[in-house]
């Protein structure tokens, strides 16, 4: 078989879409059955990896090493295979982002997604998203010292030039014909259902910065509240519902009020960078999660 034909799992970071497309990869090549690559990855069930790329089971590192001996993969190849069980395995941000920087250790370099490390870069760091944000200040400096001191809390001169270049390469600012920084569109949003590991260390950063607040910022500053209640799936659908309609609504009402200038009293200049945190999150087991077997 020629090698360059095979599917390459360096451009991969979803294992369950590795082994489904090396799967079809080899049914074709080679006329690969479930029933002989269960033999082959000496597996009790010729089901097994239907199941693994349907996503009605997850594998786990016994079971990626099985992967790898049934598609007779290499060295690296095993090795990056495990690396990705681990990490889809993996709760913790922390423990996420430490296997994230070994998968990107052991790509080969021209396999390394520019794009895919830039945006990786945007979320990891809560900085950049701000400081996307900072230029909309009628009274914003491109001056990379100002940029650094005067967000709370202050970064560095590298680290506002850094995020500056990697927001004009990922094209979120643009340059007008006065060469202004400015948005290149109105909102970056994830969707209400965030799984990316990059948007989870973006999240608990302004977690981390919501608590600094409450001893930084005077409480007529800010606002910081929490309600403690119990709820049935029901009821959880519906307040979560009603939170992504609660955000939807605050975007409209800051668009319309910037197309329409209002209210008139109040002068731009007068604009502060703030952040919107909601949670909405489980202090006991999530127990309809164990009855339906839900995963997600």
């Amino acid at each position: 078989m020629n090698d360059e034909k095979k599917i390459n799992i360096f451009s991969y970071l979803d294992y369950r879409k590795y082994l489904a497309n090396l799967f079809n990869f080899y049914k074709k090549e080679e006329n690969l059955t479930l029933r002989l690559f269960a033999r082959r990855a000496g597996l009790g069930s010729h089901s097994f990896l239907k199941s693994i790329i349907e996503g009605s089971r997850s594998l786990s590192i016994m079971g990626a090493l099985k992967m790898a001996k049934g598609f007779r993969l290499n060295k690296s190849e095993t090795e990056y295979l495990e690396l990705l069980v681990k990490f889809s395995l993996a709760h913790e941000v922390d423990e996420k982002n430490e296997i994230y920087k070994k998968i990107t250790k052991l790509k080969p370099k021209d396999e390394i997604s520019k794009m895919e490390e830039k945006h990786y870069f945007l979320f990891s760091n809560w900085y950049v998203l701000m400081i996307r944000e900072l230029v909309t200040l009628p009274y914003f400096k491109e001056d990379y010292t100002w940029i650094a001191k005067t967000l709370n809390p202050p970064i560095t001169k590298k680290q506002a030039k850094e995020a500056i270049d990697t927001l004009l390469e990922l094209k979120y600012l643009i340059r007008d014909k006065n060469n202004k920084l400015v948005q290149a569109m109105p909102e970056i949003t994830t969707g209400p259902e965030v799984k990316s590991s990059a948007v989870k260390n973006f999240h608990k950063n302004l977690l981390s910065m919501a608590a600094r607040s409450i001893d930084e910022t005077k409480a007529h500053w800010r606002d910081i509240s929490a309600l403690s209640f119990t709820a049935n799936r029901q009821e959880f659908d519906f307040i979560k519902e009603r939170i992504v309609e609660f955000r939807r609504e605050i975007i409209q009402y800051l668009k319309d009020s910037r197309e329409n200038n209002f209210p008139e009293d109040i002068s731009d200049d007068e604009k502060t960078l703030y952040n919107l945190n909601i949670q909405l999150f489980n202090a006991t087991e999530i127990y309809w999660k164990k009855k339906n077997k839900d995963n997600i």
